[in-house]
């Protein structure tokens, strides 16, 4: 089970993978969705990023390696390596074994926030946005 606010993101992430007409939606599309959640702003602000210049890189970098799927054909947006393994940790993590507190901490969006962080394959771990602490 994930938190609401997770669910949001993903469903908006897909959404606008999908309008796009993206043929894959990466951990880049789910941080930019993220940017528009005050839980998941709190926890990247606090690491020290900037909001605002993140959804602008993170936008022209989705745009500029993420491929289109040519008009005509009827093929649905694909999930990337980076993007299931965020999602298989985040389902792995909330094992029915596991206690209530410990569930609702680990699906909720802030700490999938910066597990995306940490994701090495993730635009943000390999610019200036990322925490070196």
């Amino acid at each position: 089970m994930l938190s609401k606010e997770l669910e949001v993101s993903l469903n908006q992430a897909f959404r606008a993978a999908y309008d796009k007409r993206h043929e894959f939606i990466s951990v880049e599309h789910l941080l930019l969705a993220m940017l528009d959640n005050t839980a998941a702003i709190d926890v990247l602000k606090a690491c020290g990023a900037n909001i605002d210049d993140m959804r602008r890189e993170l936008e022209k970098f989705i745009e500029e390696t993420t491929p289109i799927i040519a008009a005509g054909i009827k093929r649905e947006t694909q999930p990337t390596l980076g993007f299931q393994r965020v999602l298989q940790r985040r389902l792995f993590m909330c094992s029915p074994l596991e206690n209530r507190k410990s569930l609702e901490q680990t699906s909720s969006l802030p700490y999938s926030a910066n597990r995306i962080l940490t994701q090495p394959s993730c635009w943000v771990s390999k610019t200036s946005h990322a925490s070196t602490s």
